[in-house]
């Protein structure tokens, strides 16, 4: 049963709210926005669907959508390769580090540590920063594929205080977003 407002009648009566007041069909008792059964009958009440967005809504929407996406996808890029510079030059500068490191006189078990470590640290940071920028450019691409990898990407560089934070934060509420996947379903459809 619908639940609709009282047919034949020319002012109809307005809440307080100045929401029209609905009536059930079945028994014509008033009921309240949200209820989901007639209060005096128990008659199931539908609520009536929302209109279809507007294509010109649509249209808004995806195109501010491609804007962000464009956006994180070009963030990405800029603070990925940051990171691979900063990787590079620290592979330059290990050698360096390596005689500072000796240098200091540590104990056998910490130069060791560091001598694994460091590397082992750069490497990490030139994958992840390789990954970045291979998932931006898809990303720019329309990939699937670059959307998920950006998203894992996304939650990665929320370690990464402060700008990978944020750059974390807005590639998870562009990508992650009812809007996000909307956009991404109609690209791929294309």
């Amino acid at each position: 049963f619908l639940a609709s407002s009282i047919p034949n009648r020319r002012s109809r009566p307005v809440d307080i709210h100045g929401e029209e007041t609905m009536y059930c069909s079945r028994c014509g008792r008033a009921i309240q926005a949200g209820d989901r059964f007639c209060p005096g009958c128990g008659a199931p009440l539908s609520v009536p669907s929302p209109p279809a967005p507007a294509p010109a809504a649509v249209a808004a929407t995806s195109s501010r959508m491609e804007s962000h996406v464009k956006l994180l996808g070009i963030l990405f890029i800029l603070y990925n390769s940051l990171h691979l510079l900063a990787a590079l030059a620290f592979i330059l500068g290990l050698g360096i580090v390596g005689r500072i490191v000796s240098e200091l006189n540590l104990p056998f078990g910490l130069e060791g540590l560091l001598r694994v470590l460091l590397p082992v640290v750069v490497g990490i940071l030139l994958a992840v920063s390789s990954l970045g920028i291979l998932g931006a450019a898809a990303l720019l691409q329309h990939d699937r594929w670059g959307r998920m990898l950006v998203i894992v990407l996304s939650c990665i560089n929320l370690l990464r205080v402060p700008v990978g934070t944020a750059l974390g934060i807005y590639g998870l509420w562009v990508l992650m977003s009812a809007e996000g996947e909307a956009y991404y379903r109609r690209v791929a459809a294309r």
